[in-house]
Formats: structure tokens, C-alpha cells, sequence
């Protein structure tokens, strides 16, 4: 089995409680939460929402999981209507792409591009969406922070 992740940065912060409303998810965010939309949330937004995820930071992240181009573009025209701050032509400008392979014939590893284990879990969906995302988040904040040191 294999799943593929790609994070990209959308905005400086999303409001994920009033996108979680939106979806029918009605909890209070703590900054380090995300939000996991799959199945029957993402119904209508791409044609199959099987096998496929969304993970949504606070910090201005997406993590798509098991989407194509395409359906990662009709996603972010559909958040852009709940969340005007979302520039769709900038929003590949840092990006990560990620893969977990599951093996029982290899040995499990941990890569800069790949993670290989004997059983897929929930948390390892869960543990690498979050650590790519934060890797492109900070990766904008990195560039913004040497544009300013550079003034």
C-alpha cells in the first residue's frame, strides 16, 4: 500500500474553528490541532473522497493526502470561498511531497522522501502530515524572515 502526501502553505493562519463550522465539526482549536477532513466532507468538493484526506493548520498549512493536482486545486478554490485570505496562485510556491509505503519485505525506515513500516497506523498519516506541514510553513517563514533581515 502507498500513500501520498503534499503539503503546501496557503496563508500566514487559517481560522480553522470557522472552516471546521462550515464542515459540521463543532470544537475549539487549540493552535497545535488540525483539522481532518475526508469522506463525506469532502464530498462534492472532488469527485471521490475514498482513500483521500485533507489536513488543514492553523498556521496556514494543507496536507493533502492521496489527491491529484487537480483535486488539491478544487479544494483550494472551495476553502478560498470560506477563507478569503487564501491566495490559490502563490500556494505552491513551498511545497513538500512525502510518501509512506507500507512492506512487510523491507526493513522500516524513516527518509528525507519516504517512510517505510510493516503496518500503516493512524498516526503515522496523522505524524507526517504535521511535520511536512510545519517543514513548508517554516520554510515561508524562513524566506520572509531573510527578506527583512535583508532591508
Amino acid at each position: 500500500m502507498h500513500t501520498d502526501f503534499k503539503a503546501i502553505v496557503l496563508t500566514n493562519e487559517l481560522n480553522l474553528s470557522k472552516i471546521a463550522q462550515h464542515f459540521g465539526v463543532k470544537l475549539k482549536f487549540k493552535w497545535e490541532d488540525f483539522l481532518l477532513l475526508k469522506g463525506e466532507q469532502l464530498k462534492g468538493i472532488i469527485e471521490t473522497g475514498e482513500n483521500k484526506q485533507v489536513y488543514l493548520f492553523h498556521y496556514g498549512s494543507m496536507v493533502s493526502v492521496n489527491l491529484q493536482h487537480h483535486e488539491i486545486m478544487d479544494v483550494l478554490r472551495y476553502l478560498k470561498r470560506l477563507d478569503v485570505q487564501i491566495n490559490e496562485e502563490k500556494a505552491f510556491v513551498y511545497e513538500d511531497d512525502y510518501s509512506l509505503e507500507v512492506s512487510l519485505g523491507e526493513e522500516p525506515a524513516i527518509n528525507n522522501d519516504m517512510m517505510i513500516v510493516h503496518e500503516q497506523k493512524k498516526y503515522h498519516t496523522d505524524l507526517v502530515a504535521t511535520v511536512i506541514a510545519k517543514s513548508v510553513s517554516l520554510d515561508k517563514s524562513e524566506v520572509e524572515v531573510d527578506v527583512l533581515l535583508d532591508k
